[in-house]
């Protein structure tokens, strides 16, 4: 379900822009909220930012089992995998999938090519990653990670895809020779993830890769460890680890503010939010936390074994409603920069169908 379209949604045209046809008409947008609102409590900003409509924009609805991952293009196409054995390419002007391509078992993880939307590259539970043709709906190369795949990205400049394993690995693949201008998988390293004291733990799942807004040089792996790791990219180095204060087995993925200072994350069975400061040089979460990365270099980041955060409630305990999703809102809401939020904002969804929205005040 697409509950929050982007407002500058340009409907068939962004269709047509990537070469496809969509047979829908074009959808009505939500038009921005009024927010020079002066709101007198946290509930009156909420409906001044009208944040997200309570009526679905547009519900997809073909895929036959549970929906594992979204992928936004940058011309506003969706990719979803799934556990019935199919990626599907979506685009929010039309409620018909457009393109449906078939893999041998589960897929686990999916995401477009920064640069060409056209590809994409797709992991799946035979351990295989896959790179498509989007048009032709043809596989362009593929390569065996030698066990499930759970997660995938690909680097800013296109040119090396990262996929992480269901036992704590992450591989390295150049994606494109420059040569022959053929896509490929080569291998160019593989990292062991697992902590040392924790060598015989074979189900330590790589959940995401994020990097700092900028730059590939920082990298932030998530795993399902209650930990969340800081590479610095170029050497592979573990820079610092961040430890989940918790009494639960398995973490979620992380998610990065949009100015790269903060990350956010939880974990199954508990309705806690976690949240850390990547810089050491920034104050803590909460008022006049603006989260601004300018320059991070190997003295600003944090730095070792980081075991300090600040945790919050996203779900009422009575509820019985525990986190199955957190991440920051995309981009920093500039309207409300300067007032006491810094437009911050963190969306945390449940696992009994709950959405909810905080914003840093």
């Amino acid at each position: 379900t697409l509950a929050n379209p982007n407002p500058g949604l340009a409907g068939d045209a962004g269709a047509k822009q990537a070469g496809f046809t969509s047979p829908g008409s074009m959808s009505p947008r939500f038009e921005p909220a009024n927010l020079d609102a002066n709101p007198s409590s946290v509930e009156d900003s909420f409906r001044a930012l009208d944040f997200m409509n309570d009526i679905p924009f547009r519900i997809f609805k073909a895929h036959k089992a549970d929906i594992l991952e979204l992928s936004w293009s940058s011309s506003n196409f969706m990719l979803s995998v799934s556990m019935d054995k199919t990626a599907r390419l979506w685009h929010p002007s039309t409620n018909t999938c457009l393109r449906k391509f078939a893999h041998p078992d589960v897929v686990t993880t999916g995401t477009f090519h920064p640069h060409d939307e056209n590809v994409f590259i797709s992991g799946c539970v035979d351990g295989f990653v896959r790179i498509w043709a989007v048009r032709t709906q043809k596989i362009l190369a593929q390569a065996n990670a030698g066990e499930i795949v759970t997660t995938c990205t690909i680097t800013r400049d296109g040119k090396t895809a990262l996929i992480g394993t269901y036992s704590g690995f992450c591989l390295f693949f150049s994606i494109f020779n420059e040569a022959s201008h053929e896509w490929r998988l080569k291998l160019i390293t593989k990292l062991d993830l697992r902590a040392k004291v924790n060598m015989k733990q074979s189900q330590m799942k790589v959940l995401g890769f994020d990097f700092l807004p900028g730059s590939d040089e920082w990298m932030v792996v998530s795993c399902d460890d209650l930990r969340v790791r800081l590479f610095q990219a170029k050497d592979n180095r573990l820079k610092a680890g961040f430890f989940v204060p918790s009494n639960v087995q398995r973490g979620l993925r992380a998610s990065i503010s949009p100015k790269g200072g903060f990350f956010i994350t939880g974990c199954e069975n508990s309705p806690k939010l976690y949240i850390w400061n990547l810089l050491n040089t920034l104050p803590k979460f909460g008022p006049n936390s603006t989260g601004q990365v300018i320059g991070a270099d190997e003295d600003t980041l944090a730095d070792g074994k980081v075991k300090s955060c600040e945790t919050f409630l996203a779900f009422d305990p009575k509820l019985k409603s525990n986190i199955s999703c957190v991440i920051f809102a995309p981009h920093v809401d500039e309207s409300r920069a300067k007032r006491r939020s810094h437009g911050l904002f963190i969306i945390a969804a449940s696992d009994q169908g709950q959405i909810c929205v905080m914003e840093n005040i």
